[in-house]
């Protein structure tokens, strides 16, 4: 019986034992691992790599130049024709100054886009980036304002832009001709719409000789000036528009054997509001 009670506690001493000695294993093996995390991660918050962002500078926003205060030279350097013609009439369009517009010399040709520009010149070229959907600026080093808008094969044209507010009479101007026999006709009408605040361009018997029998009138407008060409007509009563090629946006109102008289003022619709647009910004790239 004794060697029994014995041996009981025997197995009871032996088995804490082990319990002892797992138990200091694990903290032989587990408390260097935390020692060596906590040190680890306040080493790298001492050394910037956790919890600290890398600081960047912001773009400088400015005010951008006028658009038609600095030259823009366009080259076609993608090999099909016609292109830098046509991005140079629409940039023109848009106001910008296009001094230039030719093809690079053969075995020039590129296919990405590109603005070159100088010091002076990067608020201008940040502009003209404007109305690109992918392009490059270079510093070519020039001096001035000048741009160069090179393009190449990758070219997919400007960007899409808003269609410019309607015309006011005040930015249209109107030369009136007459093609009746009622004398002195294109100077009164000529009168007439300057007090309606169109701009007063020539008047007299019709340059092109016209005959209008059966017509009130002929507005004869450029390609761009169909819109300017709308606003007279409202004025004009049966007035016939009739596009002819012409580089301005000036109209000919051509009166013809069936003019009676202009539409009363009081029927014309009074324009909308038009609210000043914000001055245009360009973000100078950051140079930290």
């Amino acid at each position: 019986m004794k060697r029994g009670i014995r041996g009981g506690r025997a197995r009871a001493r032996a088995s804490a034992r082990r319990n002892r000695r797992a138990w200091q294993i694990a903290i032989f093996v587990t408390l260097p691992g935390v020692v060596l995390g906590t040190g680890t991660v306040a080493g790298a918050y001492g050394l910037g790599i956790v919890g600290k962002s890398e600081v960047q500078c912001a773009p400088i926003v400015v005010r951008a130049p006028a658009r038609s205060s600095f030259d823009v030279r366009v080259f076609n350097a993608s090999g099909v024709d016609r292109v830098a013609a046509q991005a140079a009439k629409e940039l023109g369009k848009r106001g910008f100054k296009i001094t230039e517009t030719s093809g690079v010399p053969e075995g020039h040709l590129q296919s990405g886009v590109e603005i070159a520009h100088g010091r002076a010149g990067l608020d201008g070229a940040l502009l003209l980036a404007k109305q690109l959907p992918d392009v490059r600026l270079a510093n070519d080093g020039r001096k001035g304002t000048s741009v160069s808008f090179v393009i190449g094969g990758d070219f997919t044209g400007l960007t899409t832009v808003p269609p410019p507010p309607p015309p006011r009479a005040t930015q249209v101007r109107v030369n009136v001709y007459n093609a009746t026999y009622r004398s002195g006709l294109a100077a009164q009408v000529a009168t007439e719409l300057g007090t309606r605040g169109f701009r007063e361009g020539k008047s007299g018997n019709d340059p092109q000789s016209s005959f209008l029998p059966e017509d009130s009138a002929v507005i004869r407008y450029g390609e761009d000036a169909q819109a300017e060409a709308k606003l007279l007509a409202e004025h004009v009563p049966g007035a016939v528009l009739t596009n002819v090629t012409r580089a301005d946006k000036t109209l000919d109102l051509v009166l013809g054997n069936h003019y009676e008289a202009l539409t009363p003022a009081a029927q014309i619709p009074v324009p909308p509001v038009e609210k000043p647009a914000p001055p245009e910004t360009v973000a100078r790239p950051c140079t930290n």
